[in-house]
C-alpha cells in the first residue's frame, strides 16, 4: 500500500477525530440544538463509520488469534482501562464535592458499564468497547473470503432489523456492533478487491453523487445506541460509504504532519477527551468566565485537543510498553522511597 495512500488515511481520521471533540465540546456547550449544529450532522454524518471502516481496510488476515490478542486487543483493553480510570478520579471528585453517596453511586457505574459500556463520566467509552467486539468478529469472519461479503449484508440487514422491529430493546452499546461490523467489513472488501483504483476513474461521477445523495436524503443515525434521528436508515449506509470513498479520491496525497499525527492517536483523543471536559467546566465555573455559549465552546475544544496533544507527545501513550515502563519506573522509585523511610526510621 502506498505512502500516499496512508497519508490520506492519516489525515481523514485527524480531521475526524477533530471534528467528533468539537460536536461534543457543542453539547457542553448547549449549542447542539442550533441551526450551525444541524448543518454539521447532515454534512458530517459519516464521522464515525469513518472510524470502522479505517479499521476493517487495515486489519490483516495473516495475524494469527493470539498475535492479534497481544498486537492490538491488550493495548485497546488498556486504553479501555484508563479510560475507566480517568472517569472514576472525575466521578471521585464530583462525590466528595457534592456529598454523594459513595457506595450508592459506584453501584451505579460498575452496573452501567458491564450493562452498556460506558458511564456518565466517560461516555465515549462505548466506540472501543463496540471496537474491541467488531475487531474480534472481524477476525473470524475475514478468515473465509466469501462470508466478508454474506457477513456485509448480513450486519446492515440485522442492524435494521434491530431498530425497525425491536426499537425499545436497550442495550445500550451493544446496539453499535452491528452497525459497526457492517462498515468494517466494506472496509475489507474496499481493500480486497481494490475497490479504490478502480472507482479512481470515475472520482467526479462518484463526489457528485454523493453530494446529490447527502442533500435530497440526508440521514443521520447515532451509531452509539443505532437510532435513527432523521432521514432514511439505509440511504445513511449508503451516503456513509458514497462519502468515505469520496474523500478518500479527494485526499489521496494529501500531507499535513500534525492533521496525520492526529490521526494516528485518533483512538487516544476519542476516549480520554470527555473526563477533560468536567476539569475545563470546573473552571469555567470558578473563574466566572462569561456564560457566552460560544466562548464555552472555544475553551473545550481547544483547552481538551491542546491538554491531549501534549499528553501523548511528551509521555507516548500510543506506546503501550512505554507506559508500562514509566509504571514501573515509578514503581521502583516508590518502592526505593520506602526503604529510605524505612532505614530513617530504624537509625532513629
Amino acid at each position: 500500500m502506498g505512502s500516499k495512500r496512508l497519508n490520506s488515511f492519516d489525515f481523514i481520521s485527524g480531521v475526524a477525530i477533530l471534528i467528533v471533540i468539537l460536536y461534543h465540546a457543542a453539547q457542553w456547550s448547549k449549542l447542539i440544538d442550533t441551526e450551525v449544529a444541524s448543518i454539521l450532522i447532515k454534512s458530517l454524518y459519516f464521522i464515525i463509520p469513518w472510524f470502522f471502516f479505517k479499521m476493517g481496510y487495515f486489519h490483516n488476515t495473516f495475524y494469527s488469534f493470539n498475535y492479534m490478542i497481544k498486537k492490538t486487543l491488550v493495548n485497546y483493553f488498556i486504553f479501555y482501562l484508563y479510560g475507566i480510570l480517568l472517569g472514576l478520579i472525575v466521578f471521585i471528585a464530583k462525590v466528595i464535592y457534592y456529598d454523594y453517596s459513595i457506595i450508592d453511586e459506584f453501584y451505579k457505574i460498575i452496573y452501567k458499564i458491564f450493562r452498556y459500556g460506558d458511564f456518565v463520566y466517560n461516555i465515549p467509552l462505548w466506540f472501543l468497547f463496540s471496537f474491541i467486539f467488531v475487531k474480534i468478529m472481524l477476525f473470524f469472519i475475514s478468515r473465509k473470503h466469501y462470508l466478508i461479503i454474506i457477513c456485509s449484508f448480513l450486519t446492515i440487514t440485522l442492524s435494521g432489523f434491530q431498530y425497525y422491529y425491536l426499537p425499545n430493546l436497550d442495550i445500550g452499546s451493544y446496539s453499535s456492533i452491528m452497525p459497526g461490523l457492517s462498515f468494517a467489513l466494506v472496509g475489507a472488501l474496499t481493500r480486497k478487491y481494490d475497490i479504490l483504483n478502480h472507482l479512481a476513474k470515475f472520482k467526479y461521477p462518484l463526489i457528485l453523487t454523493y453530494i446529490i445523495a447527502s442533500f435530497l436524503c440526508p440521514s443521520f443515525i447515532r451509531f452509539h445506541y443505532n437510532d435513527l434521528i432523521f432521514g432514511n436508515y439505509w440511504f445513511y449506509f449508503i451516503n456513509s460509504i458514497l462519502a468515505i470513498y469520496s474523500l478518500l479520491l479527494i485526499f489521496k496525497g494529501v500531507k499535513s504532519s500534525s492533521v496525520q499525527w492526529l490521526g494516528q492517536n485518533s483512538i487516544l483523543f476519542f476516549i480520554y477527551h470527555w473526563p477533560l471536559f468536567f476539569v475545563i467546566q470546573f473552571l469555567i465555573r470558578a473563574f466566572n468566565i462569561t456564560s457566552i455559549n460560544y466562548i464555552h465552546l472555544i475553551l473545550y475544544f481547544l483547552l481538551s485537543v491542546t491538554f491531549m496533544s501534549i499528553a501523548a507527545f511528551f509521555f507516548k501513550l500510543y506506546d503501550i510498553s512505554k507506559v508500562r515502563w514509566v509504571m514501573r519506573q515509578l514503581y521502583i522509585a516508590f518502592k526505593k522511597y520506602n526503604k529510605r523511610i524505612e532505614k530513617s526510621k530504624v537509625l532513629e
